[in-house]
């Protein structure tokens, strides 16, 4: 996965996170978290498959950060 890429579905996930951190989960829209990260609307979807995507990238995004905290 190129760099660019990597720094986009990055932008996506922590908009995400931060939004539901904020407003809770059920406020999470593809348009709102495409406007936080300052994507396309469509880059939701490419990186993750769309919102139904967007918990397991929560989820691997949370296990990836405990096993770096060892």
């Amino acid at each position: 996965m190129s760099e660019k890429v990597e720094n986009r579905n990055r932008a996506v996930l922590e908009a995400a996170l931060a939004i539901a951190q904020e407003r809770g989960f059920a406020s999470l829209t593809r348009d709102g978290v495409a406007e936080r990260a300052q994507v396309a609307a469509g880059s939701v979807n490419i990186a993750f498959g769309g919102m139904t995507g967007l918990p397991d990238a929560f989820m691997a995004s949370a296990v990836e950060r405990a096993i770096q905290l060892g």
